[in-house]
């Protein structure tokens, strides 16, 4: 068992990822560009961590948990699904580059499309349209608020603190899902760390601006799915959720003219600084609510009330 996870949610996804952004770069048919100032400009493969870390991440999930076609009828199975559209839209937006509305009419229409895969259980059960809609509306707002984080951060980031913030990030949502009562969902989450773990070491010896910038609708889709299923089929506490989500405005905030001008190794510690200020506190809150079940039992902040999880009878 602790070799099944080790190889398929941690050697796997991180070689693969690491492999495919390499084929994509390149790095041996020609020296990196750069602009007049010495700094690494825009690069070819921009498609690369997009197909990179989605395919990292599949082969880790079909490892974990078993592909499409398996017996596995879990509704955390949809991520697979998920990963593979969030690969494709970033393959494809980093090489076409739509129309500013054209692209956030994308994004709204995947982050809803992919919101109501996952909740399709819940809508199954009846009850108010309004209650369906918010739930709907909840994750759909995460991932679309991730994904536009993201990808502004990485758009002008060219070294590889963007990566390992983000690996702080997806690390976080991992320890949250493992304490929400949700520990296979949890190593999903992991095979996904480990994905973005190969990435980062190749944008540490390959810095170039927007290097992960494709890699956003992978990493919002699915990290925040996963926080979606433990939040509506688990234990996971809203709290957590929405910290989780809101976690990368520490990568935005790095950006303003006060911080940019920072040295490189300031700006690192501020930028794992201010993504750990939210996600820290989501831990903490997941961590109350395991190790205190008295405290989750009483309804405080905990995972939606009468969800399938409750269901002895669901197939969850």
């Amino acid at each position: 068992m602790v070799i099944t996870v080790l190889l398929w949610g941690a050697i796997a996804p991180a070689l693969l990822a690491a492999g495919l952004l390499l084929f994509a770069l390149q790095p041996w048919a020609s020296a990196a560009p750069h602009d007049a100032a010495g700094a690494a400009t825009p690069h070819r493969g921009r498609w690369g961590a997009a197909v990179a870390l989605a395919a990292g991440y599949l082969v880790g999930h079909w490892g974990l948990a078993g592909g499409p076609l398996s017996t596995n009828n879990d509704i955390s199975q949809m991520l697979l699904y998920l990963a593979a559209a969030g690969g494709v839209v970033g393959a494809l937006d980093a090489l076409w580059r739509p129309p500013l509305l054209l692209r956030w009419a994308l994004r709204l229409a995947l982050c809803g499309a992919s919101s109501w895969l996952l909740l399709r259980p819940l809508l199954a059960q009846g009850g108010p349209l309004l209650q369906h809609a918010l739930a709907i509306s909840t994750v759909a707002g995460g991932m679309l608020a991730a994904w536009s984080l993201v990808d502004g951060a990485a758009e002008s980031e060219p070294g590889p603190g963007l990566g390992l913030a983000l690996l702080l990030w997806v690390v976080a949502g991992a320890a949250v899902l493992v304490m929400a009562g949700t520990a296979a969902v949890g190593q999903l989450a992991g095979a996904l760390a480990a994905g973005l773990g190969g990435l980062w070491v190749l944008t540490w010896r390959w810095p170039a601006v927007g290097r992960l910038a494709s890699a956003a609708p992978v990493l919002a889709l699915v990290a925040v799915g996963q926080w979606a299923v433990g939040l509506f089929y688990a234990e996971l506490p809203k709290a957590s959720f929405v910290l989780l989500v809101l976690a990368p405005l520490g990568l935005v905030l790095v950006q303003l003219p006060l911080l940019a001008r920072r040295a490189p190794l300031v700006r690192l510690a501020l930028r794992l600084s201010l993504v750990a200020l939210l996600a820290g506190p989501a831990v903490a809150i997941a961590a109350r609510h395991y190790f205190v079940p008295a405290a989750a039992a009483s309804g405080g902040t905990s995972g939606a009330a009468g969800s399938p999880a409750d269901d002895a009878n669901y197939g969850y």
